[in-house]
């Protein structure tokens, strides 16, 4: 039977894609009023060029949107959440979507964000929240931090969307294991 569906040319295999975005999409500082940059990254982790990846960010009402750069896609926003809608990734690709914020009154907001696409199929990689702390002294804008187990605070790699020791990194190696693997299940 299975070499029958195999050579059946009516069927078609379900191409397998996987979104990810970084758990934990780190920690920024700012003063009242002062512009912070904030970045997450999302990856096909998959191993077929996948259409259509939808990334919705949900940003709190005391932090005011001042821009919204993003390579290789369109993003809209309004009543609190940027909607993303990414053109084709390759396998192992990933994009960065960069905010930049401003809070207008002291306080830690979260910053939640969700990814999806066609066929994704480990959805369980496809959320993540971070934190902009707004306070009353006048600060330089900082990298992303977060505490290790250990409790030792940690900059996190700003390119890749923060998150501490794994931050957005996390999602480079597993897409190059990916691209490995295709690789060798081919040779």
């Amino acid at each position: 039977m299975k070499s029958r569906m195999e050579s059946a040319s009516c069927l078609v295999p379900v191409p397998k894609t996987d979104i990810a975005i970084a758990q934990h999409l780190g920690e920024y500082r700012s003063a009242i009023d002062q512009q912070v940059s904030w970045s997450m990254s999302v990856a096909n982790l998959g191993e077929s060029v996948t259409q259509d990846v939808h990334v919705q960010i949900y940003v709190p009402s005391q932090l005011t949107i001042a821009g919204l750069p993003v390579t290789n896609g369109v993003c809209s926003m309004g009543a609190g959440v940027v909607d993303c809608v990414l053109t084709a990734m390759a396998p192992a690709e990933v994009r960065k979507i960069d905010l930049s914020l401003r809070g207008s009154t002291t306080g830690t907001f979260t910053i939640s964000a969700a990814a999806s696409g066609p066929y994704d199929f480990d959805v369980g990689n496809n959320d993540g929240s971070g934190n902009v702390i707004v306070e009353t002294t006048v600060v330089t804008p900082t990298s992303p931090t977060t505490t290790s187990g250990s409790g030792a605070p940690q900059v996190a790699d700003q390119p890749d969307g923060g998150g501490g020791a794994w931050g957005g990194s996390w999602l480079w190696l597993l897409a190059g294991l990916a691209a490995f693997a295709r690789r060798f299940r081919a040779a």
